[in-house]
């Protein structure tokens, strides 16, 4: 059986690295009198990498988690470190957010580029972990049954930025993003 669920986190995941890829490019800008870093958009990413990764994705990445330990005890520490590292993500974004915010507020950019590097580099590596160890486990391991009830347990809900109604805040971030996935 191929997992509904298992494919949303898979496309989340993608769209998170096109957003990754923004990110990283606003970031090779801070030197850049001529093409400054549009930090204001730096912001909106960072607003989306801090609501949507706990409002909608590690939800489903979680039911999937509690199944596959049940199946698999033997990827429970893995497991841990896992969601451990989803609230290291999450402190990474806040002083990613923090930092952002401070240069907008004083002018100075001192200490962001070693900020977003870290944090656009902790994102990767644990998409990676993700995407080559622990969804390819659960696509082997789980039986059609677990997705059967993972699927019920979860009412998917749409993507604020990359689902098929863009939120407001979001059109100027998703615009960006298009562009320089079409190398505009």
């Amino acid at each position: 059986m191929t997992s509904t669920i298992l494919q949303t986190l898979h496309q989340d995941h993608a769209n998170q690295l096109q957003l990754l890829s923004l990110v990283e490019t606003e970031i090779g800008k801070l030197d850049d009198v001529s093409d400054p870093a549009d930090f204001e958009l730096l912001s909106l990413a960072l607003e989306y990498c801090s609501d949507f990764p706990n409002r909608y994705h590690h939800p489903k990445e979680d039911r999937i988690y509690e199944r596959l330990v049940a199946r698999d005890p033997a990827i429970g520490d893995r497991i841990d470190d896992l969601v451990q590292d989803h609230k290291t993500l999450e402190r990474l974004t806040r002083e990613f957010a923090n930092a952002v915010a401070q240069a907008i507020a004083s002018g100075d950019s001192t200490g962001l580029f070693e900020t977003a590097t870290q944090f656009a580099r902790h994102y990767r590596y644990h998409i990676g972990i993700e995407e080559t160890d622990i969804f390819p486990r659960a696509r082997n391991v789980l039986t059609e049954a677990d997705w059967q009830a993972i699927e019920a347990s979860y009412r998917e809900e749409a993507d604020p930025l990359f689902g098929e109604q863009t939120r407001q805040a979001y059109i100027a971030l998703q615009e960006r993003i298009v562009a320089q996935s079409v190398g505009g």
